[in-house]
């Protein structure tokens, strides 16, 4: 079966999670933010719209991530879910034994991963072009942030992104993403700013032990309510998708 995802615009907080040489532009190593997407799709030859909210949180210190994620497409009901990675040795950076959770909020059935790539730290990626400096707001309220652009491209998908963060700290501040994306879908971290709070990541004893396993990205586009898939792949590769 295939998927092509037409992705209009992405608005979000984001942070990058490919990897970097040398000195890079690094988020914090704990936020949160919100993530808002209007987007279009192609499924089985149809065309459809997802809008979306994602609340998401981020947690490099611990080596895990939380979102929080409500979706409505032009052909179903909205639909809520809840995402979350751990890793069980949280002092390697570079070890590969983490697990992704995607709880259904409807019917409390949850569905893991296992994860085959070290948690990433959010870092601008040395490919991204520096666009320069500007300022948002005026005088006493403004934010001066710095732009960048990244083009990502393979078989699976075409996609372009502008971002900006912070001058100071590197923070998160905006994306817009646009392109195309066909295949299967990829799971990437979730980014944003602020503390975090450690509840978001507890799972329920039903989700740890009675869990359905993926045993592929594809298999999670087909057995969730679509637009998670899509959410999953296309809306940030900044937030859920590893890079190639």
């Amino acid at each position: 079966m295939e998927m092509k995802f037409i992705l209009l615009a992405v608005v979000a907080l984001v942070g990058i999670v490919c990897e970097v040489n040398g000195e890079a532009c690094c988020t914090p190593d704990q936020w949160q933010g919100v993530q808002a997407s209007v987007s279009g799709f192609v499924y089985r030859h149809k065309p459809g719209r997802v809008e979306g909210v994602v609340y998401v949180f981020y947690d490099y210190a611990n080596k895990q991530s939380a979102a929080f994620a409500n979706y409505t497409s032009s052909s179903a009901k909205p639909r809520s879910y809840r995402i979350v990675t751990r890793y069980s040795n949280k002092t390697c950076a570079s070890c590969s034994s983490g697990k992704l959770y995607v709880v259904d909020l409807k019917t409390d059935k949850c569905y893991t991963k296992k994860l085959d790539r070290p948690f990433r730290k959010a870092c601008i990626p040395d490919s991204a072009k520096d666009t320069g400096s500007f300022s948002l707001g005026a005088g006493d309220a403004s934010l001066k942030t710095r732009g960048y652009n990244l083009e990502l491209r393979s078989q699976k998908y075409q996609l372009d992104f502008k971002l900006s963060v912070t001058e100071e700290g590197c923070i998160p501040v905006s994306e817009l993403v646009t392109g195309v994306a066909r295949g299967d879908c990829s799971w990437i971290h979730p980014a944003g700013i602020g503390s975090r709070v450690q509840r978001l990541f507890l799972l329920s004893q039903e989700c740890q032990g009675l869990t359905t396993p993926l045993t592929s990205d594809l298999t999670l586009c087909t057995q969730l309510f679509f637009p998670v898939c899509f959410c999953l792949f296309a809306s940030s590769v900044f937030l859920f998708m590893y890079c190639a």
